[in-house]
């Protein structure tokens, strides 16, 4: 499995307050393999993804960021994103990481990597 960087994450990261909880994600996005920048058409399909969903602006362009990241997988904790992303069409697949990583054990490997 590897990891995508993209110019929302850090955005987000840089807003983090909380400096443990800051470094301890800065940490873990060490790890992530792919730097995927800011482009028109990252900014245009994050557009459709809000004009077909009730999905916010910043949660469309994550989604946008990891579509052209040739992203596998979409790991989230929100369920609302989750059941929002169900009637959009994205080329990967978006699960909470807890479903994720029990696949994993159980199959011990991923269709995703």
């Amino acid at each position: 499995m590897r990891g995508e960087k993209n110019f929302i994450l850090d955005s987000e990261i840089n807003k983090i307050k909380d400096l443990e909880k800051k470094f301890k994600v800065q940490a873990l996005y060490r790890f992530a393999s792919i730097y995927v920048p800011y482009t028109l058409e990252i900014q245009e399909f994050a557009k459709k993804i809000c004009e077909k969903s009730k999905i916010h602006f910043k949660d469309s362009l994550h989604l946008a960021s990891a579509n052209f990241g040739n992203a596998d997988i979409f790991l989230t904790t929100d369920y609302r994103l989750i059941r929002s992303c169900k009637n959009i069409e994205l080329n990967f697949q978006i699960m909470n990481p807890i479903n994720y990583f029990a696949e994993v054990f159980k199959n011990g490997s991923s269709e995703f990597e």
